[in-house]
């Protein structure tokens, strides 16, 4: 097909559309306005799909007048029509329509600059799926009395009356247009459903006229003379522009303006998505967007429909192939010569054929998600509370729109969608409570001291929170930290595991923790560095108690070290602050003086800066045990995240294995402070075996058991680190 004959298909496509959305924007107004309606359609189509082709440049990106803001736009029409009473002028109410329009091209030009179309993704899926669905039904509602044969508004004459105002001739003529547009694809991939049925309703309709009379069929559109009715609307409109009106009009407006340039937004996002995803290419969404707003501002002068990409045109138009911005000004070209040339022949198209297409066009825009949603909701077992929430959203914001409040469907869809992820988010947090009796830090503790320990630990209470402490969570870890048993003389609690806290439960943890001060209980929190961004987020949020400076640590391990430290110093004041002898450490356990003495000529003693000791993969030659000073031993991962798998201070040994099966090391060990190390080295340990074999006996029994108690609290760590 060649560049002319895809322009005249687009130019097709895009003249059901006027007709139908024409029609669709007058509702409102009645029938002596439907003429204008489609007139203004016809503008933003043909002009402002015009100038948005040859400006954006955009690749069968089709702009001009589309359902989605169309039926917004019929929706502000009634809302003044309702507002005014009958005193009202069409003129007035047009005018009043044209400022909405500009509004939203300013909003749209603002968010072209801001590059806002990237952030429409985060409107939420049922909020977005609502409107969707409010849109359609109102599309298929403001049609039911054109499909009927009723003239004016339907609510206009009450039950009784519209059945007795009801031209069934009229609505067989609307759902034969109707079922053809149902059929049509189903008959061919090829058909275009609007156009087909356009025909088959205008044939049937005028069938019926001829056995029947035009007596029992409903209208025809009417006269189109766009050469007269174009500078009639646009002097019309002008004729009420005065200061004081217009910002009371714009102030009226504003809620329809945003909302027509969110669907516009909306629209040129996704539809680039759509069009780029066909053609492998990607297009400049914001520059779109700024063409868009100005063509708005200056078709919404003229008395337009709003003017944005038009999805059921462009993609249509992209799987054509060679759709250039070129191709798209022609088929406008095309539209606006064919409106003008065939006019009498459109006046001719019956109004209850235009009604059954957009009826189809508005079921067709019920969100297909929600739809899946209805049938999931029947058969789900498991997370149907989620399922019908979503649910409960669509339907309110649907109805909200429905009703015609554009304002509170968006405020209704904003405080659920917060309510629904509030309970997500509550769902997903948990607050595991662990006894401390069998955990234990990775800090390797002398023997009399690690004994003592094991039988203090019960005083120990850990708290580990998963997920998001905010509002709607933070008082159950606040229920759990009061309700801590009596004995309790420290609380750790792990934030590790936290995503998110917010101010509520910042300033909740906080009294939690004050309040356990009173009761006499150490509040010590891990897993946040009081230095760190989230550390400072969470002290300027309120997370004041306990104190970062002293009872804040990186993680749980070293949280958990320093409540052992605090229970040791309750019952060895000065631990740590004496250097440890030989005799004082696991090796010598049991040994004699005369032995000690004798080790002594096997073991050398080293004064070691802080620093690194060895790194992981050196030979393994030698173990040490520390004198004074503190050594941690560490392995990093892939992303040169160290982490403490051991830590030891005076009285501690370490290395003994890799000395004992002669294999590398398999951790890095670091001096955090200047060390003095005790030293056997295996060559000597091989001595020792050799020249007093009954000492060497004695110290592998203290390095077996010595092992064994490592295993234990290895143990232990990994029960806490579950």
């Amino acid at each position: 097909m060649s560049g002319l004959g895809k322009a005249a298909t687009i130019a097709l496509l895009n003249l059901s559309l006027v007709l139908a959305l024409g029609s669709l924007g007058a509702t409102a107004l009645g029938q002596s306005a439907l003429g204008a309606g489609i007139v203004a359609a016809f503008i933003a189509t043909s002009v402002g799909g015009f100038l948005v082709a040859l400006i954006a440049r955009a690749p069968a990106e089709i702009a001009g007048a589309a359902s989605s803001t169309t039926i917004i736009y019929a929706a502000l029409a009634a809302d003044l029509v309702a507002h005014a009473g009958s005193h009202t002028s069409v003129a007035q109410v047009w005018a009043a329509l044209s400022v909405a329009v500009m509004l939203a091209g300013v909003l749209v030009v603002v968010a072209g600059y801001a590059r806002f179309a990237s952030a429409i993704k985060f409107m939420p899926a049922p909020v977005n799926a609502g409107f969707v669905t409010g849109l359609g039904l109102m599309v298929a509602w403001s049609q039911l009395g054109p499909l009927l044969g009723v003239e004016g508004r339907l609510w206009a004459h009450g039950w009784s009356g519209v059945i007795a105002h009801v031209k069934p001739a009229s609505a067989a003529v609307g759902l034969i247009t109707a079922f053809t547009v149902w059929a049509a694809p189903k008959l061919s991939r090829r058909a275009q459903p609007a156009l087909v049925a356009l025909a088959a309703g205008t044939t049937a309709y005028y069938l019926i006229a001829s056995m029947e009379g035009l007596a029992v069929l409903g209208p025809t559109l009417g006269k189109i003379a766009p050469a007269a009715i174009a500078p009639a609307t646009v002097a019309s409109i002008w004729s009420f522009f005065d200061a004081h009106w217009f910002f009371a009009t714009a102030w009226y407006v504003a809620p329809y303006a945003a909302f027509l340039a969110f669907q516009i937004i909306m629209n040129t996002a996704l539809g680039a998505a759509a069009v780029g995803a066909i053609r492998g290419t990607r297009s400049n969404v914001n520059r779109t967007l700024k063409t868009e707003g100005w063509v708005n501002v200056l078709c919404g002068s003229a008395g337009s429909l709003p003017v944005t990409t038009i999805g059921s045109i462009a993609l249509p138009a992209a799987r054509m192939g060679g759709v250039t911005p070129s191709v798209a000004a022609i088929s406008c070209a095309l539209l606006f010569t064919a409106v003008f040339v065939a006019s009498d022949l459109l006046a001719r198209i019956p109004v209850a054929v235009i009604a059954g297409i957009l009826i189809m066009n508005g079921f067709a825009m019920v969100d297909r998600w929600a739809l899946g949603l209805l049938g999931t909701a029947r058969r789900a077992t498991v997370g149907r509370a989620q399922v019908l929430w979503n649910l409960a959203i669509v339907g309110a914001v649907a109805g909200m729109f429905f009703l015609g409040s554009v304002p509170l469907a968006l405020f209704v869809g904003a405080v659920m969608a917060m309510v629904l992820l509030a309970l997500s988010l509550s769902e997903a947090t948990t607050f595991e409570s662990i006894d401390g009796g069998g955990l234990a830090s990775t800090r390797v503790w002398p023997l009399e001291q690690a004994q003592w320990l094991a039988g203090e630990r019960g005083c120990i209470a850990v708290f580990r929170p998963r997920g998001s402490v905010f509002f709607g969570t933070a008082d159950q870890l606040s229920a759990r930290l009061d309700g801590v048993e009596t004995g309790v003389k420290f609380v750790v609690l792990d934030l590790s595991r936290v995503t998110t806290m917010d101010a509520t439960g910042c300033q909740i943890v906080a009294a939690a923790a004050k309040k356990l001060t009173g009761k006499g209980v150490t509040t010590v929190l891990g897993g946040v560095r009081p230095g760190s961004a989230r550390g400072h987020e969470w002290r300027a949020l309120g997370l004041t108690q306990p104190d970062a400076k002293s009872h804040w640590f990186d993680d749980f391990d070293h949280a958990l070290e320093w409540v052992e430290l605090a229970l040791l110093r309750s019952r060895w004041p000065a631990l740590e602050t004496r250097a440890a002898d030989l005799t004082d450490t696991p090796l010598t356990q049991g040994l004699s003086e005369g032995e000690v003495d004798a080790l002594r000529d096997y073991v050398k003693t080293a004064d070691v800066p802080a620093g690194p000791l060895f790194t992981r993969g050196d030979p393994g030659a030698s173990m040490f045990v520390v004198a004074s000073g503190f050594v941690e031993i560490r392995i990093a991962d892939e992303a040169a995240q160290s982490t403490r798998l051991a830590a030891f201070g005076p009285g501690s040994m370490f290395g003994e294995m890799a000395m004992m099966s002669g294999e590398g090391r398999s951790a890095d060990a670091v001096c955090l402070e200047p060390t003095r190390l005790h030293e056997l080295t295996r060559d000597s340990f091989m001595q020792l075996a050799m020249q007093s074999p009954a000492l060497y006996t004695r110290v592998v029994e203290n390095l077996n058991r010595h092992l064994a108690n490592r295993l234990v609290i290895s143990t232990s760590l990994v029960q806490a680190r579950r």
